[in-house]
């Protein structure tokens, strides 16, 4: 990612260094805290979007299970709800 909300890739890679945190953990504070800025109710949904989806990819990467088509669309439909609804407010 070159910029997120006005910090450049360098900033974002002191910050991640100092946090002892993954760049994706970062990141993924960092969207939670300006969606809950900016509307709440869509916080919630949010946040349990992108935990379903954690979830989602714990169990099809690293368990022995079978996705079914149901779960994928699922994920899916949620991956997409969550980028446009950042492209959409943060300009991303």
């Amino acid at each position: 990612m070159k910029e997120f909300n006005g910090v450049d890739y360098n900033t974002i890679d002191i910050n991640v260094a100092s946090s002892k945190s993954s760049e994706h953990k970062y990141i993924h504070t960092e969207i939670l805290k300006l969606i809950k800025n900016n509307d709440y109710s869509e916080y919630s949904k949010m946040s349990r979007y992108i935990k379903d989806l954690y979830q989602f990819r714990i169990t099809s990467d690293y368990k022995n299970e079978e996705v079914s088509f149901e779960k994928a669309t699922k994920a899916n439909k949620y991956s997409q709800e969550l980028i446009f609804y950042i492209k959409e407010n943060f300009h991303v």
